[in-house]
């Protein structure tokens, strides 16, 4: 009898028809949902992993602290490499008189790094 009256209502296939749009529509937010979350992860954990590459106002004091003393690291390791090219006699370049400037840091020969 509940099959008569429902086909008998006008209205029922477009009430199914609104419930399946909303569950559709329902489906695809929880899916849409779930990929903003696992992209909110992943964004979380790369910028953990990267946090260097933050803007500096953006660091901690321990962040900061780490990153100076990676930045002495390398200005160490710099030269170190430029004083093995000063040692070794060089064809055709002149190292000894090259001053140059590198994102903020220069050397100079009779300097080295600053």
């Amino acid at each position: 009898m509940t099959t008569t009256v429902a086909n008998s209502n006008p209205n029922s296939n477009s009430i199914r028809e609104l419930n399946s749009q909303l569950t559709q529509i329902v489906n695809e937010f929880e899916a849409e949902k779930k990929k903003g979350e696992a992209f909110d992860l992943m964004w979380k954990a790369r910028q953990n992993h990267y946090w260097w590459e933050s803007p500096i106002d953006e660091l901690g004091l321990h962040e900061l602290e780490q990153l100076r003393d990676y930045m002495k690291d390398l200005k160490k390791s710099v030269t170190e490499q430029v004083g093995k090219y000063e040692t070794k006699p060089t064809t055709g370049v002149n190292l000894g008189s090259m001053t140059s400037n590198f994102y903020g840091f220069g050397y100079d020969h009779h300097h080295g790094l600053f």
